[in-house]
């Protein structure tokens, strides 16, 4: 559902933080200059002007955050982290050859981010100064943040992706990350009421169609999909009407239906962002503070206004 954005103004969320961040840091490396985000060993680091555009976000919409990064990926995920790689690095080769036309190079290179050690820590570390709390997942971030948004302590998880929904968040934000006055709000409870299903039949259907673990099943979209699990709503029944075998189902199944979670993280909270120690960070990281001088005020500004209006 479409909703005003003021609507989730106040909201605790879980933010898939890979997600998150690759839209910023696509749009700095398509629209801000290189040098503005490259330190002195050579490093590119456009998460650190990605972030405090993000948090500006967060912190002007009063949307407390827990960030949540990705662990080590299922060994099921390999050929879909492959797929990535190679479309990263088609990416780099176009915008390589396009070092004559800016515009072109710039887009290009955007497609190419990938997150990297540099970025990961780098962006901890200005978390932390902006006392922003986050957590690592054991596995899959989607699955930590959907497994959070079932407590009691969070509203909603953060991310574009599809998958927060098949992992069983019970309420995802999309489309957060633009300038729009909207943003797109999908509740599980009424996604699987509108087609009259369970839960373990929207995962059946998604494995049909396909997923970061399988490439699904040839000629089934998800109309099909959903007229199948309607009538089988078991994996046995399912493979016997397709009356095929889907690779590892089973596993993939229970990767979305009992995902290797974290009980221990951290509480949402109002932040206490030292945006003094994050410009000095910043500056000693390579980063041109005009580009994040105007975040960086807004955050301070914003915090204070929320902790005014809190107490």
């Amino acid at each position: 559902e479409e909703t005003e954005r003021t609507e989730i103004s106040g909201y605790d969320v879980a933010i898939d933080t890979s997600n998150w961040l690759y839209k910023y840091m696509t749009t700095t490396t398509r629209f801000t200059r290189k040098d503005a985000y490259t330190n002195g060993n050579g490093v590119k680091l456009p998460n650190l002007i990605g972030v405090p555009s993000g948090v500006r976000k967060l912190v002007k919409n009063n949307v407390r955050p827990v960030f949540v990064f990705d662990g080590k990926p299922h060994k099921l995920k390999r050929e879909e982290i492959d797929r990535r790689k190679k479309k990263r690095r088609e990416a780099l080769e176009k915008a390589q050859d396009a070092k004559d036309n800016s515009v072109e190079e710039s887009k290009y290179e955007s497609r190419s981010q990938k997150l990297n050690n540099d970025i990961i820590e780098t962006t901890k570390k200005l978390l932390d100064i902006l006392d922003m709390p986050y957590v690592t997942a054991p596995q899959a971030a989607e699955s930590q943040g959907a497994h959070m948004t079932n407590s009691d302590k969070f509203d909603a998880m953060i991310s574009d992706d599809y998958d927060s929904l098949v992992f069983g968040s019970k309420c995802t934000i999309r489309k957060f990350t633009k300038s729009s006055d909207t943003v797109e709000k999908m509740s599980l409870k009424k996604s699987l009421d509108k087609y009259n299903i369970s839960r373990q039949q929207l995962v059946l259907a998604t494995i049909l169609c396909g997923t970061d673990y399988n490439s699904g099943v040839s000629g089934i979209g998800p109309k099909t999909s959903i007229d199948i699990v309607d009538e089988n709503d078991t994996i046995e029944d399912v493979l016997d009407y397709i009356d095929d075998d889907i690779e590892d189902i089973h596993e993939i199944f229970n990767l979305y239906m009992d995902p290797v979670v974290d009980d221990n993280y951290p509480d949402p909270k109002i932040s206490n962002p030292d945006t003094e120690e994050a410009r000095e960070y910043l500056k000693q990281q390579g980063v041109s503070i005009s580009e994040v001088d105007k975040s960086l005020k807004e955050i301070d500004e914003n915090s204070s206004q929320t902790g005014i209006s809190s107490f």
